[in-house]
């Protein structure tokens, strides 16, 4: 099964995000930093869901960067959800390399309808 990675720093939600994942299905993993999660990367790795603004000034961009330039083990062309409270980061993170950008609060059913048409739309490209 795919796996997808959470990176939340704040913990109660990056349980409740996976918990959410797993109960539409998912293989989920979830992670308070972005050093965490990419030590568990693996080339089984999917899928991300990252915010942008992690704990101590670290930014959920750079581990998006990190991802699209090959510096972890996921394929480069995992898909990235990334999310944020805050609208006017939206630009900045499509401009990176994110498929697309979810707005916090978003309802539960909607970041798992986002994931599995995005991890299709990547599965439909490969073939």
């Amino acid at each position: 099964m795919s796996q997808i990675v959470v990176v939340e720093d704040d913990g109660a939600n990056a349980m409740l995000i996976q918990l959410l994942l797993e109960m539409d299905g998912m293989d989920a993993v979830a992670y308070q930093t972005a050093a965490e999660a990419k030590k568990a990367i693996t080339t089984d790795t999917r899928a991300f869901v990252i915010d942008v603004n992690l704990a101590h000034g670290h930014s959920g961009i750079d581990l998006l960067q990190q991802i699209r330039n090959g510096q972890t083990n996921a394929p480069q062309n995992s898909v990235v959800l990334m999310t944020s409270g805050d609208q006017r980061r939206e630009t900045d993170c499509l401009q990176a390399g994110a498929d697309g950008f979810l707005h916090k609060p978003y309802a539960p059913n909607i970041l798992s309808q986002r994931i599995k048409h995005l991890m299709e739309e990547r599965t439909e490209e490969t073939i």
